[in-house]
């Protein structure tokens, strides 16, 4: 029953949406060809999500109630289209929004500055007994509750992630033989997802939290390609630059307030740490060079070759072994 409920708002929301109204208008402005439309409509739902669904429904999108503008397209060109000049937005003003901004000179350049922005809901539905006393960092009452005063923990805000991305790129054909590009792309990620932490050694108690995420990523992307009759040569060269504003997740130990001493065994020893940690990914850089080309032979024979070459390199510290300090 909980199945048929949640397709009946699916197929009620995207109802609502395919009612709004979208308009298209071309005129002309200091011998411009100003054309566009737009598509915009509202939405309301005849019943919300459970609070369970709702992280499935809205996973990758956002679908807020009320008026909301689907599509907007405007295009500035001359006469011949020889010159363009073009702008788009898509779900403006939610989590999910799209904007392209685009210029181009026919067979000489083309300019795109892109915004994009991707959610990606884990749970709505969490609940966690620690607290985060600092970005990454976990506390529990002390003394620690037991086990099972975890299952009635308080309710989390959403869990998620969002991915704001930006691209930057220019391609220029000087020649009709010669074809540069050049792109830049960041992407930055920010939220938090479920992890889970183990204290002691195999065997030991283990528990979930969040992982915090503030990433950053650089992409640098340069190309050069020259093409004649009988063959082609490029060559691309990639910079990938990552960045974590963060480089562990630290968490008390649910079933320990103190640090134990070690004990040996037979297998070599053990103790019980009050706190665990986890390292994060390291910033870390890479680049890579890529040369690739192709001949035309006799007897309708054409050989294609590439050779590629990247060096990655990463020199963040080593965490200590342990967060034990007895």
């Amino acid at each position: 029953m909980g199945h048929a409920r949640t397709t009946l708002l699916l197929i009620a929301g995207f109802a609502v949406l395919a009612l709004g109204p979208a308009a298209w208008a071309q005129t002309e402005i200091l011998g411009y060809k100003l054309d566009g439309s737009v598509e915009f409509g509202g939405r309301a739902y005849i019943d919300r999500p459970s609070e369970k669904a709702s992280a499935k429904f809205e996973e990758y999108r956002d679908i807020p109630e009320g008026i909301f503008l689907e599509g907007l397209d405007l295009r500035l060109s001359t006469k011949d289209d020889r010159y363009l000049f073009e702008f788009k937005a898509k779900e403006a003003g939610e989590e999910d929004q799209n904007f392209l901004l685009r210029s181009s000179r026919l067979g000489f350049y083309e300019f795109e500055f892109e915004w994009d922005q991707i959610p990606h809901i884990y749970s709505t539905t969490g609940r966690l007994l620690a607290t985060e006393a600092s970005r990454g960092v976990f506390i529990l009452p002390s003394p620690r509750p037991v086990l099972g005063a975890h299952n009635l923990a308080p309710r989390l805000d959403e869990i998620g992630i969002r991915w704001d991305t930006a691209r930057l790129s220019l391609s220029l054909t000087p020649t009709p033989e010669w074809d540069l590009k050049a792109e830049y792309i960041r992407i930055g990620k920010d939220g938090d997802r479920p992890i889970g932490m183990s204290f002691g050694s195999p065997g030991g108690p283990s528990m979930e939290i969040l992982e915090p995420i503030d990433q950053t990523i650089h992409d640098v992307r340069l190309s050069a390609s020259l093409a004649r009759e009988t063959w082609q040569l490029q060559f691309t060269y990639t910079l990938s630059l990552f960045e974590n504003g963060l480089n562990a997740v630290v968490s008390d130990n649910p079933t320990a307030a103190a640090d134990g001493a070690f004990a040996a065994t037979a297998t070599g020893g053990t103790s019980t740490p009050s706190r665990g940690r986890i390292a994060l990914a390291p910033d870390n850089i890479a680049h890579t060079w890529t040369l690739a080309g192709g001949v035309n032979l006799p007897l309708r024979t054409r050989v294609n070759s590439s050779l590629s070459y990247s060096w990655r390199l990463q020199n963040q510290d080593f965490l200590p072994h342990t967060t034990n300090p007895v």
